[in-house]
């Protein structure tokens, strides 16, 4: 039998006026998801087939504050804890 593996990441854009900032993914308070170690499993019970999902932790830094970018390598847990708004990026999974 052969074994299909498939990863997905859907576009999650939000707007609240005609000048927001851009937001890629669902903000979060002083804590990001630490991607797969704390990935979500949506797999029914008794299903062979699994199914989970995930934050990334991708961003820069500008400013003294952590703004998502897809590939950013400046994530700093302690700027985390203190910043009140983060950008979770978007939303990845794998089944």
């Amino acid at each position: 039998m052969t074994i299909v593996k498939m990863s997905f990441c859907p576009l999650l854009k939000t707007s609240i006026s005609a000048t927001p900032p851009e937001v890629v993914g669902p903000l979060f308070h002083r804590f990001v998801p630490n991607g797969r170690n704390d990935a979500v499993f949506l797999t029914p019970f008794g299903d062979p087939y699994e199914i989970r999902v995930w934050f990334e932790r991708s961003a820069k830094l500008v400013n003294g504050f952590l703004k998502w970018e897809r590939n950013g390598s400046q994530f700093d847990e302690s700027i985390m804890r203190r910043q009140a708004k983060l950008d979770g990026g978007p939303l990845r999974g794998e089944m």
